[in-house]
């Protein structure tokens, strides 16, 4: 085989457990593929999934692509929950509603309080998972680096600060930021002045 030889799947959003599947697809021969590491749903706190249950019928009860939580207790199920479908990693959305600061920085609203970003953090070394963050700010990346995040998705608002602090203990930054400047033709990478909106 070439190409990609392993792959890390940390979400098919909507999709349910169908990256376990094709998993299974693959691990099992009957499909050619890469290694897979996968997460099958994200998890997310009760109210904060961009879409929220006022933008349909109220008698409606439609499936999210993530997993709602309310609690430390809720999210230590949920985790387990997650394993038992085959997550190999847990992923969480740490934070959302972005917006920058006069100073230039960016700041969003956490998701999770710490006890039940902390549950998550537990429950997965329990399991020996490895969990990763979605998180954009200062608001998501430090709480999930203090709940033991192995990996910040994003990362879009890092500053100094958050560079020595995300790069500790084995921990990785996946950050598509560079990603979007190179593909864009950009030539400066990672100064505040240069960081647009978003």
């Amino acid at each position: 085989m070439h190409g990609f030889t392993t792959i890390r799947d940390l979400e098919s959003e909507g999709a349910m457990y169908a990256d376990v599947d094709l998993k299974k697809a693959v691990n099992n021969g009957i499909i050619d593929g890469p290694r897979m590491f996968v997460a099958t749903r994200s998890i997310n706190t009760t109210g904060h999934y961009p879409l929220r249950n006022s933008a349909y019928a109220w008698e409606l009860s439609l499936p999210k692509g993530v997993q709602e939580i309310t609690g430390a207790d809720e999210a230590r199920r949920a985790v387990r929950e997650q394993i038992s479908y085959g997550a190999d990693w847990i992923k969480v959305y740490a934070d959302r509603g972005y917006y920058r600061l006069p100073d230039g920085s960016f700041r969003g609203l956490p998701n999770f309080s710490q006890d039940e970003i902390n549950a998550i953090g537990d429950e997965a070394r329990l399991e020996h998972k490895k969990f990763a963050a979605h998180a954009v700010t200062r608001d998501g990346i430090i709480s999930s680096v203090n709940a033991g995040a192995s990996s910040i998705e994003h990362g879009f608002g890092m500053d100094d600060e958050l560079h020595r602090a995300v790069s500790g203990e084995g921990r990785v930054l996946v950050s598509d930021d560079l990603c979007k400047r190179l593909g864009s033709g950009r030539k400066s990478y990672g100064r505040k002045s240069d960081q647009q909106s978003f």
